[in-house]
């Protein structure tokens, strides 16, 4: 019986290359690809499409204050967006002020936990301000939705403003508080800009208001040194690739990394970085942001500073004391200690992750949980760290292929229980936009954050009834949650393409919404000549089926999965990933499988 499922995106063009073919699969046309690809400085939005009268008016806000030494405050948001986007700011506006800078007339509150915008920061806020008068709050990547927050600040004369790109809820009253600027409320077309790449804009206004306004007594144009740590936050933020201006963003962003923290985090990373084609959307995102994700998400406060402070040009090369073994107490660069950092929380966060799935598969199994539609975890105060909610629903959508939450128990203020936590959808779900799925149900108290990707919070009284409601509407739809592989290419043991294998193994192209590329290959017959188990006594047993000149690769094999698939006529079903092969001078073109079907049969 075979259960891999696997489909082509379409019928492949024999006329295109294993580029073209990719790219137009992923919804890049012909016509356009060139320009993608190439994207560049030329393909910039301009920055009054986010609202002229809102960008300039923050603009003198800001420039008024810095000019009369007044003191300034960022929201440092609670993700890797949120760093970069409080580092662009606060980068620029050293460049442009260092005096100011350096006199300490700019202040940073950071939350605690993986919260955002105003509200759980409001009470340090407040202290800060009693202490030294603050005249403006900027939220960047974050706190539109944060009202009365506003309002409290209003009150106190705090000019108020967030530099954003989540939901609005409420588009007009907002106004009466809070200058807010946010690309989900204006007519800049390109709406999966993040709040790094909205904060990176408003630099851009900044360069032309102080140009044009002698009394702003800036020193230059520097928006444009900061375009690698805007690019930073939105590769970390998942910022849709295929829109021009991200691709755009990208392609100048990576070509230019200056920032020590990420430059350093690169480097530290360069052999896997190599491996993955080098600097791109993909391999940034694989080997730089989940470092700094995970500090926020598992590091102290001391930790989490630390890395935000590396990020910080005018703080990057203060030499502190290194915490390295061996070397404790010597002095090294920040950002040097900030990288040793980062990956020591990542790899404890790692662990801590490991053990949870562990718990969390075991939930799974006992209790049929991936029998319902929606695969829904209630946890106990301590099971899961808050901060750690949304990576192990990812990785369990991920491994299951089913939508996915991780709620933990709490208690409301009228006592009753209440479970929240995080929320992920599948690529490709047949729920479309889950965030508005559990919004506009019934059942949940809130649901706040992007279309796949959220925090929500339901009444311990009403979930089992929500997850009932939503199975049978599943049913009815004939909605189905089950791997089922999208693939470029489909082979025979004789139509293997070994230049396409190897032109998809260089590609550079992938990021979010332009998925890895995946080959199929069917009906391809085994025995003792094609198939070898290798690196059986090094302890890393692997198999490889030869099919002419190309290799087929699983990791992760046994003597015993080897002896089953030379015994009898077995044949099998495979999708992988292709890769490129060198060794001693010589490349080879190889697919690495993900998955694959074996079966007993004779195949003529």
């Amino acid at each position: 019986m075979i259960t891999i499922k696997y489909t082509l995106y379409r019928e492949p063009n024999n006329n295109l290359d294993a580029k073209q073919q990719i790219l137009l699969n992923r919804g890049i046309n012909l016509d356009i690809q060139e320009k993608w690809l190439n994207a560049g400085r030329a393909d910039f939005i301009s920055w009054r499409l986010l609202g002229e009268k809102k960008m300039r008016g923050l603009a003198e806000e800001l420039v008024s204050a810095i000019t009369n030494g007044e003191n300034v405050l960022i929201i440092v948001d609670a993700d890797n967006d949120g760093f970069a986007s409080a580092a662009v700011l606060a980068n620029y506006l050293y460049h442009q002020y260092p005096n100011w800078i350096e006199d300490e007339h700019l202040k940073f509150v950071m939350h605690k936990d993986k919260q955002h915008g105003f509200d759980d920061v409001l009470d340090r806020i407040l202290e800060i301000h009693e202490e030294t008068p603050l005249s403006i709050v900027i939220a960047p990547d974050g706190g539109s939705n944060d009202v009365e927050s506003h309002k409290i600040l209003h009150e106190k004369g705090i000019y108020c403003a967030t530099l954003d790109h989540h939901i609005v809820e409420d588009k007009e009253f907002h106004n009466s508080y809070c200058n807010v600027i946010n690309v989900e409320i204006c007519e800049y077309p390109n709406k999966a800009l993040t709040g790094a790449g909205v904060t990176w804009k408003f630099c851009e206004c900044l360069d032309e208001y102080i140009k044009e306004t002698p009394e702003a007594l800036g020193i230059g144009q520097f928006s444009e040194n900061f375009i690698d740590i805007a690019a930073l936050g939105d590769i970390a933020d998942m910022a849709d690739l295929r829109e021009i201006e991200i691709k755009a963003l990208t392609n100048v962003g990576l070509s230019q990394i200056t920032n020590p923290f990420f430059k350093a985090m690169a480097e530290k990373n360069s052999y896997s970085i190599n491996n993955m084609n080098g600097i791109n959307y993909y391999s940034v995102a694989f080997y730089v942001c989940p470092y700094v994700n995970g500090t926020i998400r598992s590091g102290t406060m001391e930790e989490k500073e630390l890395v935000f402070k590396s990020m910080l040009e005018y703080e990057a090369n203060k030499m502190v004391p290194s915490s390295k073994r061996g070397h404790k107490g010597e002095m090294v660069p920040l950002w040097e200690e900030a990288v040793l950092v980062a990956e020591r929380v990542k790899r404890r966060q790692t662990k801590y992750q490991n053990e949870t799935m562990e718990l969390f598969e075991d939930k799974i199994i006992a209790d049929n949980l991936d029998d319902h539609a929606i695969i829904v975890i209630k946890c106990e105060q301590g099971e899961v760290e808050p901060g750690l909610a949304g990576l192990i629903a990812n990785k369990i959508m991920a491994k299951y292929q089913h939508p996915c939450m991780v709620l933990t128990h709490g208690v409301d203020d009228n006592g009753e229980v209440v479970y929240s936590g995080s929320a992920r959808n599948i690529p490709n779900s047949p729920i479309e936009d889950l965030r508005e799925f559990v919004e506009h149900s019934e059942y949940s108290l809130y649901s706040s954050g992007h279309a796949s990707a959220f925090g929500c919070s339901f009444p311990d009284t009403k979930i089992d009834t929500f997850i009932e409601d939503t199975d049978a509407l599943c049913r009815r739809e004939g909605y189905k949650f089950e791997p089922v592989y999208k693939v470029d290419y489909i082979w025979g043991p004789s139509t293997i393409d070994s230049q396409k294998i190897l032109d998809i193994a260089q590609l550079d192209i992938y990021g979010q919404n332009i998925p890895e590329s995946y080959v199929a290959v069917e009906n391809l017959p085994l025995s003792q000549d094609n198939v070898t188990l290798m690196g059986l006594q090094k302890g890393h047993p692997t198999i490889k089926i030869t099919v002419g000149d190309v290799a087929i690769i699983k990791f992760k094999a046994s003597e015993e999965m080897y002896n089953n698939l030379i015994s009898g006529n077995k044949v099998i079903n495979l999708v992988g990933k292709c890769k490129m092969n060198e060794w001693q001078g010589k490349i080879t073109p190889q697919i690495i499988v993900e998955d694959w079907d074996i079966r007993e049969e004779w195949i003529f």
